[in-house]
């Protein structure tokens, strides 16, 4: 797996969007450079948001855009990835961002498609 960056304006994009969707979840696909393996921007999808889940069109995206990952939010759980997070890890990307409660760097992990936790810096 390619080493994982994400920019800061990325990052703080993250922790405001799951502030904002508070107290439900938010979810967002992560954009960027694949070579480099940098997150660069969040790409919304229509979704349904409640406290405990979110569900998303994903067949609506357009074509060709450089999905690196994706990120949700979890307001009343822990940041670690449920059976139904791994699932939807496995559909699109290598990294995938659980932004915890509350909504701040140290509450925000980052996970293989796997579910297994990766580093990532900030740039």
């Amino acid at each position: 797996m390619t080493p994982v960056s994400i920019t800061r304006p990325a990052l703080e994009s993250i922790l405001a969007s799951a502030e904002a969707a508070y107290p439900y979840e938010f979810f967002a696909y992560l954009g960027g450079n694949l070579k480099t393996g940098t997150i660069e921007e969040l790409i919304f999808v229509r979704q349904e948001q409640n406290h405990a889940s979110v569900t998303f069109r994903d067949d609506l995206l357009p074509l060709g855009l450089p999905i690196l990952g994706s990120v949700h939010s979890h307001p009343n759980a822990p940041g670690i990835p449920s059976r139904a997070d791994l699932r939807a890890f496995s559909k699109k990307g290598s990294v995938h961002f659980i932004a915890g409660y509350p909504f701040t760097e140290e509450n925000l992990k980052a996970f293989t498609d796997t579910g297994k936790p990766v580093p990532y810096k900030t740039i």
